[in-house]
C-alpha cells in the first residue's frame, strides 16, 4: 500500500526506463502501486546552442507522435539523457539533455498531462557553496551546461513541470560508483582535516523513490526540487564504501591540489568533471533544506545501503 498522501492508482509514463536511473524509477513506482508505461526516448540529432529553438520547431512531428503516446496518463517522468559528466561533446549533450527534455515537455503539455517530472542534476549549480532549489545556475562543464539549458527548456514549455536535482547518484551498475569505491578502498582514501563536510552523494534507490514521490504526491511540488542530504559526512561515506577509515591530510594541501587541477582545465576542459569529483569527495557540499523533506519524504535506504554498495563493488 502506498504511504498516505500518495496517489498509487496514477498512470505514469517513464521515458528512459532502460537507463541506470530509469530502471530504478520504474521499480520505485511499481513498489508504490503506480501503473507504469515505458516509452523509448526519441533519438535527436546533435544541436548547437544557437540552434536549439529551431531544432525544437523542426521536431514538431516527434512532439505530436509522443503526445499521442502519453495522452490519458497522469504523470510523465523523464529519466532519459546522457550522464557522461566528462564528455566534451556539447552538441550531443545538448541534444540529449536539453532538446530532448524540451520535446518531452512540449508533448506532455500538448497531451494535457498535468505533471511532468524531469531529472536534472545538482551539477547545474557547480561549486556553489550550497545546493538548493533556486533557479541560480553555475555550470562548469559541457555536461552541466547542457543540464542547465534543459532545466530552462522544461520550465518554459510545461506550466506544471517539476525539475528534480539529485547530486552524485551512486549505484552498483554505475562505473562512477565503481571508481569511487576503488578510491575509497585505496591509498587515495583521504579527507582534509576531520572529513566532517556534508556529502551530497545519493543512492540511486533513494533518488528513484524521491522521483516516484514527486510523481504521485497529492501535494503540489515547487518548480525546482533538489535532493536533500542523506546525512553523511565525506569521511563517513569513504569509510562505508571503502571498509576502513580514510587517512587525514592537511586541508591546505588538498585545496592547493584542487586549485592546480582547476588551472589545468584551461588546457584540458575534460578535467573539469574529474576536478569536481575530487572536490566533492574531499570537501563535500552543503545542501539546503529540501521540499521533499518538508513534504514528508524520507530516504528508502539508509547508511547500510552505502556499506552494502561498497561491499558489493569491492568484491
Amino acid at each position: 500500500m502506498a504511504p498516505s498522501g500518495l496517489r498509487p492508482s496514477h498512470r505514469v509514463v517513464v521515458v528512459g526506463a532502460s537507463g541506470f536511473v530509469g530502471r530504478a524509477v520504474v521499480a520505485a513506482l511499481v513498489h508504490r502501486g503506480a501503473a507504469v508505461t515505458i516509452i523509448r526516448a526519441p533519438r535527436l540529432a546533435p544541436v548547437e546552442p544557437h540552434s536549439l529553438q529551431a531544432a525544437l520547431l523542426a521536431a514538431a512531428a516527434t512532439v505530436e507522435s509522443l503526445a499521442d503516446e502519453i495522452r490519458d496518463h497522469d504523470v510523465v517522468i523523464n529519466a532519459a539523457g546522457r550522464s557522461q559528466a566528462g564528455s566534451g561533446d556539447l552538441s550531443g549533450l545538448l541534444a540529449a539533455n536539453a532538446l530532448l527534455p524540451g520535446v518531452i515537455a512540449l508533448a506532455t503539455a500538448k497531451a494535457s498531462v498535468p505533471r511532468f517530472v524531469h531529472f536534472s542534476s545538482g551539477a547545474v549549480q557547480g561549486d556553489a557553496e550550497q545546493l538548493d532549489s533556486s533557479p541560480r545556475l553555475k555550470p562548469f562543464s559541457p555536461y552541466s551546461y547542457s543540464k542547465a539549458v534543459g532545466e530552462q527548456m522544461v520550465l518554459r514549455l510545461h506550466p506544471r513541470a517539476v525539475v528534480y536535482r539529485p547530486a552524485g547518484v551512486q549505484g552498483i551498475a554505475r562505473p562512477a560508483s565503481r571508481n569511487l569505491v576503488q578510491a575509497a578502498s585505496s591509498r587515495l582514501a583521504t579527507t582534509p582535516g576531520n572529513g566532517s563536510g556534508n556529502s551530497p552523494q545519493a543512492l540511486v534507490e533513494n533518488v528513484a523513490d524521491a522521483a516516484a514521490f514527486l510523481a504521485l504526491t497529492a501535494q503540489s511540488p515547487p518548480p525546482i526540487v533538489h535532493h536533500p542530504t542523506e546525512g553523511l559526512s565525506v569521511g563517513e561515506l569513504l569509510e562505508l564504501l571503502g571498509g576502513g577509515a580514510p587517512r587525514s591530510i592537511p586541508e591546505c594541501a588538498a585545496r592547493n591540489t584542487v586549485r592546480a587541477v582547476k588551472r589545468a582545465e584551461t588546457l584540458s576542459p575534460g578535467l573539469a568533471a574529474r576536478r569536481r569529483r575530487l572536490e566533492v569527495m574531499w570537501f563535500g557540499q552543503e545542501q539546503a533544506a529540501s521540499w521533499l523533506t518538508t513534504a514528508g519524504w524520507t530516504p528508502a535506504v539508509g547508511k547500510s545501503g552505502w556499506r552494502a554498495l561498497g561491499d558489493a563493488l569491492r568484491r
